[in-house]
């Protein structure tokens, strides 16, 4: 089973790739007859190859990958280390008290695989600072849906977590980054709608003019 990770809000994405493995299995016979004291040995073999169905070894040759399908509609992995900027247009005008929400859509990108999947909400750098302006990370809440189910619910950064349960593999062959995106197969995609809330405290009147770097971490796991 390979197990894989990927980030966004800043980041998402996955790679590694299934090695192909190949097994020789022998079937040797081997038979005596003896006459008198004369001995003749016959001997046999035969290998046989295992492979499966459409590949030559045994594995999935297809690469493991969860992306992100972008606002523009176009594929994006989003797997480098600094990840995919995810725009909330209404988030430059967050106010203590203030509610926003985005809708962020991801599938599986593999043909065959099926994925387990969970996601979480990270603070960037352990703390969620922004160089140079009061940092309000404390008092954001966060919630999380899938198809109306609540993943969790006004949580902070650090429980923000929850499973989404299985991404059925895409059916089909995989796409290329930047892509126009193209569904797969049912159940290959999930839309989640994340939420975020500033706490209306008395605390924040010392933050005027700060902000929170999130992240929100997509998880997923191979699994038949």
């Amino acid at each position: 089973m390979t197990k894989n990770t990927t980030e966004s809000a800043r980041a998402w994405g996955f790679l590694p790739r299934s090695g192909k493995a190949r097994l020789l299995l022998g079937l040797g016979t081997v038979m005596a007859v003896g006459a008198l004291a004369t001995v003749a040995a016959v001997n046999d073999v035969a290998n046989v190859n295992i492979t499966s169905e459409s590949d030559r070894g045994v594995g999935s040759s297809d690469r493991f990958d969860i992306a992100l399908v972008a606002q523009d509609g176009t594929v994006e992995q989003a797997d480098g280390a600094a990840g995919f900027d995810w725009e909330i247009p209404e988030a430059a005008t967050m106010i203590p008290g203030s509610t926003i929400s985005t809708e962020i859509p991801f599938f599986s990108n593999v043909p065959r695989l099926r994925s387990a999947v969970d996601i979480e909400v990270l603070a960037s750098g352990g703390t969620g600072e922004v160089a140079g302006v009061p940092n309000i990370t404390p008092f954001l809440r966060f919630s999380a849906e899938v198809d109306g189910t609540a993943i969790f619910t006004d949580a902070e950064w650090g429980t923000a977590k929850g499973a989404l349960g299985i991404l059925e593999s895409r059916g089909s062959a995989a796409l290329a980054q930047g892509a126009v995106y193209a569904a797969g197969a049912p159940g290959s995609e999930k839309t989640v709608k994340l939420t975020v809330h500033y706490l209306d405290d008395p605390a924040t009147a010392a933050l005027n003019g700060g902000q929170a770097a999130i992240k929100l971490r997509v998880n997923a796991e191979s699994t038949k």
